[in-house]
């Protein structure tokens, strides 16, 4: 049960700051105590990287027998990175929020990110995949709930439920490898996957990250941005990846990589030139999941579990820092930068090890692609990092120290990752491969902001190339975001409603009883007639 303590912590904090703030409304008592649960939750699961807690099994929670007789949660080399990078990121959520009170933030999206990290680190730690499924699905109810509570927009919610379909349909394709295991007789497992399961594992992953076949869930953000929408945006993708970093790399058929190593490519360069080009950090949010998503299905798919690990964490604490990245001096810049250098992939940080993931053989120019979609990721960080945004000057003195703190640990973290998170995670690497990209991220910045020739906080607003590109980028997402999917389901999302709204007029109207009445009589003489057996 000591395995499960983090997610008590998280979920039972998160139900006393709702019932305090029904009692006493207010920020102080709430805000220490989202603050004080989620660094113990962040202290817990850095203590289980030394002291690993043993696994822990519920048995008897069905009432039947189906496909698995227990869930089971375990930390172990693979979880702990996962857990410990969620764990820092809502840690790093709440005391970046002392700096948004102004602007959205309160104690209901404190305990909505409190409860949708919890979620996300109970997915990280499932140990078989019929427990997956069941954490992947409540994640996917948390995150309709809160993208409903939060919206007013008719459209954002009508995309909100199209998204919660197309989700399931990924879970629907792990139980499908599930039944598949179960008809020859074995359980299936991460450790024991039977030929023709695996690669329906893999595409379970890649359709929920948007990567098989390339689409985009969300295109639009939910009122409160940066705080609780950040830990929406990543909780969904971190916990699909922990899948991919389990999976054998003899379970990918040999003749399907190198078109599954397309569709990855796709998404990479995709999301990291439209990343590059977005307006800002928050509009290119969904894209720089997108990217490193991508990456890491490609990572998966040649068989680099570590390589896997090492762009979630990227994803999830540098996205993360970003993304949290509202009140802005010059002195405070120089944290995202010093974030941009710790991922950019040179000997001994913590995206080094990230590179065998896609320059393991055989190389090929699919590499080459990757590399470039990375390159447009550190650009658009550095980019963005140099913008101006909010003055963090007239707040009050405790959150000047507060905040920065905040941005700090996704970098502290990132290199606690980097050093001690894994055999062989903090070593040269492909050192030839880390030097280039940095070599190349300089010279384009130096390009960049030459060609601009304004102050770096205007990089590439004005510039024309800057306007072919969204050009460019608006037909590319016309061309393979795969919209005629999110058009089917918003069909039959509208069908349904349209019944529903029939039904629910008939009924409530002066003849719902007797409408009730009469189709009682059909149903029961339906099954006197023997229609059903």
């Amino acid at each position: 049960m000591l395995v499960l303590l983090p997610v008590v912590i998280l979920i039972f904090s998160a139900a006393l700051i709702l019932i305090l703030q029904r009692i006493r409304p207010g920020f102080g008592y709430t805000w220490l105590i989202a603050s004080g649960s989620s660094f113990a939750c962040w202290g817990l699961i850095l203590f289980f990287h030394w002291q690993v807690p043993p696994i822990f099994f519920l048995f008897g929670w069905q009432p039947v027998q189906p496909l698995s007789s227990s869930l089971a949660f375990q930390v172990d080399s693979i979880s702990w990175p996962f857990a410990f990078s969620m764990a820092s990121l809502l840690l790093a959520v709440i005391l970046t929020s002392s700096a948004r009170l102004q602007t959205g933030s309160n104690p209901q999206s404190w305990a909505a990110s409190m409860v949708i990290s919890g979620a996300g680190i109970l997915s990280i730690l499932a140990a078989n995949p019929i427990t997956l499924i069941l954490t992947w699905t409540a994640i996917d109810l948390i995150e309709l709930v809160v993208r409903l509570g939060t919206n007013t927009d008719i459209n954002l919610s009508q995309q909100s439920v199209v998204a919660f379909s197309v989700r399931v349909s990924g879970t629907l394709v792990l139980v499908w490898a599930l039944i598949l295991s179960s008809s020859q007789g074995q359980v299936l497992s991460f450790e024991n996957v039977l030929p023709g399961a695996g690669i329906l594992l893999l595409l379970a992953g890649g359709l929920r990250l948007g990567v098989v076949p390339l689409h985009m869930a969300y295109t639009q953000e939910i009122r409160t941005r940066r705080g609780v929408g950040s830990i929406l945006r990543l909780a969904s993708p971190t916990s699909c990846l922990v899948l991919l970093a389990r999976m054998p790399s003899a379970d990918v058929p040999a003749n399907l990589v190198p078109y599954l190593l397309l569709f990855a490519a796709m998404a990479a360069i995709y999301g990291a030139a439209m990343w590059f080009w977005s307006e800002n950090e928050l509009k290119g949010r969904p894209y720089w999941v997108i990217a490193l998503a991508g990456i890491g299905f490609a990572s998966a798919i040649r068989g680099e579990s570590r390589a896997v690990i090492s762009w979630c964490v990227v994803m999830v604490l540098a996205g993360g820092l970003i993304f949290l990245f509202s009140a802005r001096n010059n002195l405070i810049r120089a944290i995202p930068l010093l974030c941009c250098f710790t991922i950019s992939g040179l000997p001994y940080t913590p995206a080094v090890s990230g590179w065998n993931g896609i320059f393991s053989n055989p190389f090929n120019f699919i590499s080459v692609g990757f590399l470039a979609a990375y390159l447009l990721l550190l650009l658009g960080y550095l980019r963005f990092s140099l913008q101006e945004g909010e003055s963090i000057a007239p707040m009050e003195r405790w959150i000047q120290v507060i905040y920065p703190f905040g941005l700090v640990l996704c970098v502290m973290s990132l290199w606690i990752i980097g050093i001690t998170g894994w055999k062989d995670s903090f070593t040269s690497g492909l050192w030839l491969v880390g030097l280039l990209s940095a070599a190349l991220t300089a010279v384009g910045l130096f390009w960049i902001l030459k060609d601009n020739r304004v102050s770096t906080s205007k990089i590439g607003e004005q510039t024309w190339l800057v306007i072919l590109a969204r050009r460019v980028g608006r037909f590319m997402a016309s061309f393979v975001q795969l919209g005629w999917l999110y058009s089917i389901f918003n069909i039959l999302f509208r069908f349904i409603q349209q019944i529903i709204l029939a039904l629910t007029t008939i009924f409530e109207g002066d003849g719902g009883i007797l409408w009730a009445i009469l189709m009682l009589t059909i149903l029961v003489s339906i099954i006197q007639t023997g229609a059903f057996p």
